[in-house]
């Protein structure tokens, strides 16, 4: 039997047989291609900040946002490959919120207010956080795409936990810690994101003596091989709020009063030189 031709172009013919070959190679290959793509894609980002270093470039942009914000709804954005989340707006730490009215603002359906703001939140292999339904501290700017989106590349977004703390590579890119998200509060309003981490973390560490994490009229320390000039020592409340601050002036024997303040639980804070090393205490 006489072979047919299949035309391909003007100028273009192949035999059947070789016609059916290329087209199963181009549609492996294609269905290969699509599989990749789905499973295949990450994530991928290069100098990640910390949380506090891309806390500080926020809040030096002209739209950027630095918020506590608690979880309301959540609604499907299938034109930004994502999930969008309400969150109530708990304390502003720097900037203000994008309004429907103004100059930057977007014009997709998730308007923003002076009480809520929309974020976008993803799969991981998209480079967006998938938030959790809860109490998050966000350092964000206004995009054009979308508006408010948190990106892993960016590290600007800490979900808090439920014994109130948050964990991440908050000071230093490759340390990995854990605080009360009312001293992380704290640190971001009063002290410019002072670092936690490094030699005078662990200087503090071995050479803090407290008399007990437990006081009532007074807190008494002493520091053992720890460089004590331009070190300053606080006491901050539940709420991240500096309520007792004060040079410290020598090494061994010192005491803070602390008759004047209420039972609950505080943070004793050592700060010099931008870096920041707290421990929890408990007033009865």
């Amino acid at each position: 039997m006489k072979e047919t031709s299949t035309c391909l172009s003007p100028f273009f013919y192949l035999k059947s047989n070789q016609y059916n070959n290329i087209m199963k190679y181009f549609i492996s290959l294609l269905t290969f291609f699509i599989f990749f793509s789905k499973i295949g894609f990450t994530c991928s980002c290069e100098n990640v900040p910390s949380f506090c270093q891309s806390t500080v470039e926020v809040s030096q942009h002209e739209t950027g946002l630095v918020f506590l914000g608690e979880f309301i709804e959540a609604q499907e954005a299938s034109d930004f490959y994502g999930i969008a989340k309400k969150f109530r707006i708990v304390e502003i730490l720097s900037g203000e919120i994008i309004l429907p009215n103004s100059p930057q603002a977007n014009d997709n359906e998730f308007e923003n207010n002076a009480e809520e703001v929309w974020v976008l939140s993803g799969e991981s292999a998209t480079c967006l956080y998938e938030m959790q339904n809860g109490l998050g501290i966000f350092s964000v700017y206004y995009g054009e795409w979308f508006g408010y989106s948190p990106s892993i590349c960016a590290n600007n977004y800490l979900p808090v936990d439920e014994n109130m703390n948050v964990s991440g590579t908050l000071f230093d890119p490759f340390e990995w810690e854990t605080i009360a998200y009312q001293e992380l509060i704290s640190i971001i309003k009063n002290n410019g994101c002072v670092t936690s981490t490094n030699d005078f973390n662990t200087a503090m560490q071995a050479g803090l003596q407290l008399q007990s994490n437990i006081f009532s009229s007074a807190i008494s320390f002493s520091l053992s091989n720890v460089e004590i000039d331009h070190l300053e020592v606080e006491i901050l409340n539940a709420m991240g709020q500096i309520v007792i601050a004060k040079k410290v002036e020598q090494a061994a024997q010192n005491k803070i009063e602390t008759h004047k303040l209420a039972s609950g639980i505080y943070f004793l804070s050592f700060v010099k030189d931008r870096h920041r090393y707290t421990v929890k205490m408990i007033k009865q």
